[in-house]
């Protein structure tokens, strides 16, 4: 049985990997009480990469893929009862694992790695600014300084990430940060399906 049904060797083979598949099917304890394999929140996304597939070239898909099966795949390795950065923050730990596998794509390995370690900051710093204006302003601008080099295929991301409202919400304000900031174009809340 496969968690995750790989579509290239390269996802065969990183799917071969005990702590990936450790990963996979910890289950993530919701505030709700409700829980999920983490595997099953990866299905979910790969579902709307697929969706939205024509949107992407063969590349950018390769690259949401690879994202989505490695993101949250570490948070069983995240310490609850310590502070969840650097090395105990679960994007940190995948960006780690993820490294090895990242001469798979033909952009930078420091982009890709930077988009796994970046995943949730969407989320995170608008979070930040309903609390702290001056610290959300701190956060956003070392966001955008991270080298990301394709900011669109990081958006589709973070939208596709979304699995509630309030995630969406902080996507698409994200989409406008990136738009004001010029480092997108398109409104892909407009065309994406999530």
């Amino acid at each position: 049985m496969h968690l995750i049904t790989p579509e290239s060797d390269f996802e065969s083979a990183m799917l071969r990997s005990q702590a990936l598949r450790d990963g996979l099917i910890w289950r993530i304890p919701r505030r709700s009480g409700a829980q999920e394999h983490v595997f099953e929140h990866v299905q979910v996304i790969l579902g709307r990469i697929e969706i939205n597939r024509r949107f992407f070239s063969e590349f950018e898909y390769r690259v949401l893929r690879f994202l989505a099966i490695v993101h949250d795949s570490f948070k069983y390795q995240v310490d609850p009862d310590q502070p969840k950065v650097g090395e105990n923050n679960h994007a940190w730990l995948a960006a780690a694992f993820a490294e090895q596998y990242a001469y798979e794509f033909t952009i930078r390995k420091d982009n890709i790695l930077a988009m796994i370690i970046n995943h949730d900051e969407a989320y995170n710093t608008r979070k930040t600014f309903l609390m702290n204006v001056v610290a959300a302003k701190v956060r956003l601008g070392e966001l955008l300084s991270q080298p990301i080099g394709n900011w669109e295929l990081l958006l589709a991301f973070s939208m596709m990430n979304g699995s509630h409202y309030t995630r969406l919400d902080n996507a698409f304000w994200f989409e406008s940060v990136l738009i004001e900031h010029q480092l997108i174009e398109t409104r892909l809340s407009q065309i994406l399906t999530l």
